[in-house]
C-alpha cells in the first residue's frame, strides 16, 4: 500500500480518536454531572469533525474519485488548528490563574498540545499534496 494512502487511513483513525479525546476531556471538566446538556452540546458541535474522518477514509480508498475532498480536508484542518490555538490559550490562562490544578492540569495540557501538534502535522501533509495527483 502506498505511503500516502496509509497516511490517509492513519488520519481517518486520528480524527476518530481526536473526537473521542476532546469529548472525554470536556465531559470530565463539567462541574455538575447531573446535567447531561453539556455532553449533548459537545456532541452537537463536535460531530461535524467526524466528516473529516470519513473524508480521510474515502481519500485513502479511492484517491482519484474523492480528490476534490482534498481542499475540504485542508480547510477542516486549518479550522481545527485555529480553533485549537485559543483553546490552548484558555487552558494556559486557567493554569496561570490557578483554576486548573493537579492531574487535570497535566492531562488537559498534554492532550491539548498533543492534539494541536498532530493537527499541525496533518495540515502540513495535506498542504504538501498536489491537487492533480488525487483527481481523475
Amino acid at each position: 500500500m502506498p505511503l500516502i494512502k496509509t497516511l490517509f487511513f492513519i488520519a481517518a483513525a486520528w480524527e476518530l480518536l481526536r473526537f473521542a479525546v476532546l469529548y472525554l476531556l470536556f465531559a470530565t471538566q463539567t462541574v455538575d454531572a447531573s446535567i447531561p446538556v453539556d455532553y449533548f452540546i459537545t456532541l452537537w458541535f463536535g460531530a461535524p469533525q467526524l466528516a473529516l474522518a470519513a473524508a480521510f477514509l474515502f481519500m485513502g480508498v479511492f484517491p482519484h474519485r474523492y480528490g476534490p475532498y482534498l481542499n475540504l480536508l485542508r480547510l477542516g484542518k486549518i479550522l481545527a488548528v485555529f480553533a485549537g490555538l485559543p483553546a490552548m490559550a484558555v487552558q494556559l490562562s486557567g493554569t496561570l490563574r490557578g483554576e486548573i490544578v493537579g492531574a487535570a492540569l497535566g492531562t488537559r495540557l498534554a492532550a491539548g498540545a498533543g492534539i494541536l501538534v498532530v493537527d499541525l502535522l496533518l495540515l502540513v501533509f495535506l498542504v504538501s499534496l498536489r491537487n492533480e495527483e488525487h483527481q481523475g
